[in-house]
């Protein structure tokens, strides 16, 4: 990509994250032929971006169109300039002083910056406020200068459009380092690292291909990258379904064709920070000899991906099926003593006439191996058994082949212990510790675990469907639109009859239900992007948020299946609780639901089912053996995995609110189904509550289930007497 870059701009394009929109009368510059180029060589000075102690980047040539055209930001599209103009070669590098500028601005902004990126203020947009947590870290971490020049982009793009700040003293200093720091980015040329010489071609600028955002004069020698790129996304289009169509890809390779897709999507410009590692995971399946049919949109896709692993190459990029390695002095060990994003360190000498920004200098302290950046976001990294999510290859042991109860999960539980064993490690066998370390990362934990145990699967679910009005949130604490059965009941005819001494005292049991949450993983999800069905009607192929009309229900001893709904219909439902109103229409319970109108998506009951049975096991082994520590890692994997797939800003890996509805909801749905039974056993229902509460009297609940912790079984959490003294 480095070499890619170095000779786009030696052709005079110039960097642009915006799609390129023709100026009227522009005249671009030709390409100039192999035998007027001479070599590229790197200045004597770096600019801003340039990491210290790396040779200084901006390039000297003797093209006369290319003279006086700024290097490439790594990672920002390329477009022709409106008109050249002739400059002196010892203009193209960057000025010492500039560069001293740039850093002292950036390191202002970033001093400014750190009361709201620690937490300890509050106020700005959560935009704004990722993209400075994430430059912060970038500044500071070493291995991480190629992310900068993306990031001070995205950072001066913010600034530019004047976001408010808070009417306090902090703020007012903000605000006038981001107008500070947009004036310098526009003033400042951005220097590229030094890269080979480059032979120049005879061949002039290309139109830009149609769903990329790039374009660079094509290669005489070597395969357009953007070309393949485009033929490659144009070719794997018909694999990479995302709804409830089974592709003939692989699972493994519809994600990482997706994943480029969207990187190079236009308006994506959140996801440029990623898109040298999705270009390196596709040229590294360009290489593989994959399973598809003998159709000619199968041959299309294998032709598309020999030609982009070539172009991919020649661009020098380095094909890898895994993430960037973390740098050599990094631990191999996650730690919990950094908090938040460590304090810019004061720029050297050589640091300040370099250009190079704050932090860059390689200072070991500042990295935070615990902290990574997802979307400009700082976020926890997950620990060191779930860092590498390469998938198992097809028929390794213990990733739950074949069938029947007796599967063999033995692959995704050593990754548990080896997370539990890290913690113990590092707190030195504090067991109050580690639990609070594994709690802290049971987010990314949980969502590596979840992407492995999908391997296999027949659907590839979406990650990031269009957001509907009704499942975003107005505003901080407050609900969507979507209502969930939770359960607030209690059996007032029989407390007015104690009250009035019209029965005798009863002794209740307050039962629990064991892992609520982790059982109703079991539930119909919608696969794909939810899809406006106005007719209405039910499809039980089909999973989503329905309309339903005004729902009665007249039973004072059993709780309403839908919760402490007080207000009438219409409602929005979710597939959980619309299907608990079918199942009470079947027991004739109720009228069967109108349902008016339905958003939904062909659904599958087994997209959580591997992740639930790994857990489970998990969480029965921590019993057995009486082990505190994964009882609770598993329980906060489970738990945060339900409450942060949605709108939090703790996980950025999955959007999809109308899966935490039915997830809770079938939580719901089944302490109601409990009930139910307990009420078909002649027990009294005294009060039904929250997700695992449930209160009997009137026998022995033990002849309705057994006593235990597991899932299917209940456990005794209170006893009392009602109407007693």
């Amino acid at each position: 990509m480095e070499a890619f870059y170095a000779y786009a701009t030696a052709q005079g394009y110039r960097p642009s994250a915006a799609p390129y929109a023709p100026v009227p009368d522009e005249v671009l510059p030709a390409a100039q032929d192999a035998s007027s180029a001479a070599s590229v060589q790197p200045a004597a000075d770096a600019g801003p971006g340039t990491p210290s102690g790396t040779a200084g980047p901006a390039a000297t040539t003797s093209l006369s169109t290319a003279a006086g055209a700024t290097p490439a930001d790594p990672g920002v599209a390329l477009q022709p300039p409106p008109s050249p103009s002739p400059a002196p070669a010892a203009a193209s590098a960057v000025p010492v002083a500039a560069g001293e500028g740039f850093a002292a601005v950036e390191a202002e902004l970033l001093g400014a910056a750190l009361p709201f990126t620690s937490g300890a203020r509050h106020g700005l947009s959560a935009r704004l406020a990722g993209a400075l947590a994430a430059l912060r870290e970038a500044s500071t971490v070493p291995g991480r200068a190629g992310e900068l020049p993306g990031l001070r982009q995205a950072v001066a793009d913010l600034a530019a459009r004047r976001p408010p700040v808070p009417p306090t003293a902090e703020g007012e200093r903000l605000g006038t380092a981001l107008a500070a720091f947009a004036a310098a980015h526009r003033g400042t040329p951005t220097a590229i690292p030094a890269v080979p010489p480059v032979p120049a071609t005879s061949a002039g600028p290309q139109p830009t291909p149609a769903g990329t955002p790039e374009a660079g004069p094509a290669s005489g020698q070597a395969p357009d990258l953007a070309t393949a790129e485009a033929e490659l996304l144009a070719a794997a289009a018909p694999f990479l379904t995302g709804n409830e169509h089974r592709s003939a890809l692989s699972v493994h390779g519809q994600h990482v064709l997706t994943a480029l897709r969207d990187a190079l999507a236009p308006g994506n410009d959140h996801l440029l920070p990623v898109l040298p590692a999705a270009r390196a995971r596709a040229a590294e399946l360009g290489g593989r000899r994959l399973r598809l049919p003998a159709t000619t949109e199968a041959d299309r896709l294998r032709t598309a991906l020999s030609a982009y692993h070539a172009a991919a190459t020649a661009a020098g990029i380095t094909p890898s099926a895994l993430p960037a390695p973390a740098p050599l002095n990094a631990p191999a060990t996650a730690s919990l003593t950094v908090t938040e994003p460590a304090p810019a360190a004061e720029p050297t000498a050589a640091a300040e006439a370099s250009g190079a920004a704050p932090g860059a200098g390689g200072d070991d302290r500042a990295a935070d191996p615990a902290r990574r950046v997802l979307e400009g976001v700082v976020m926890e990294a997950p620990s060191a058994s779930f860092s590498d999510d390469t998938p198992p290859p097809e028929g390794t042991p213990g990733t739950g082949g074949g069938s029947g109860s007796g599967r063999n999960y033995t692959f995704f539980l050593n990754k548990i212990s080896a997370a539990v064993e890290q913690a113990l490690d590092e707190t030195n066998g504090d067991i109050e510790a580690a639990v609070k370390m594994l709690q802290k990362k049971a987010v990314p934990d949980s969502m590596a675990l979840f992407k492995l145990t999908r391997v296999g699967g027949n659907y590839v679910h979406t990650v990031y469907p269009p957001a509907l009005d009704f499942l975003s949130k107005p505003g901080q604490g407050e609900a969507d639109g979507v209502w969930e059965g939770r359960q607030k009941w209690r059996n007032a005819p029989l407390y007015e009859a104690i009250k009035r001494g019209e029965r005798d005292p009863l002794d209740v049991v307050g039962l629990d239900i064991n892992a609520a949450y982790l059982s109703a993983f079991k539930t119909h999800l919608p696969i794909g992007a939810l899809k406006h069905d106005p007719t209405g009607g039910f499809d039980k192929r089909k999973a989503g948020i329905h309309r339903v009309d005004q729902f009665n229900w007249d039973h004072t001893d059993l709780p309403s299946p839908l919760g402490n709904r007080i207000e009438p219909g219409p409602y929005l439902l979710d597939e959980a609780t619309v299907r608990l109103l079918i199942r009470c229409s079947e027991l004739g319970l109720s009228e069967p639901p109108r349902i008016l109108e339905s958003w939904t998506s062909g659904a599958s009951e087994a997209l959580l089912e591997k992740f639930r049975r790994v857990l489970q096991q998990a969480r029965q082994t921590a019993i057995e053996t009486e082990d505190p520590v994964t009882g609770e890692y598993v329980k906060a994997m489970y738990s945060r995995f339900t409450s942060t797939i949605g709108e939090s800003g703790k996980n950025r890996e999955l959007r999809r609110p109308e899966w935490v509805h039915t997830i809770r909801s079938q939580a719901f749905a089944s302490l109601w189904l409990r009930a139910w039974k307990a009420h078909q056993a002649g027990l009294i229902l005294v009060q039904v509550s929250g997700v695992d509460e449930l209160h009997v009297a009137g026998g022995d609940w033990k002849k309705v289930w057994e006593e235990g912790r597991k899932p299917t079984q209940m456990k005794e959490k209170r006893f009392y007497t009602l109407g007693g003294k």
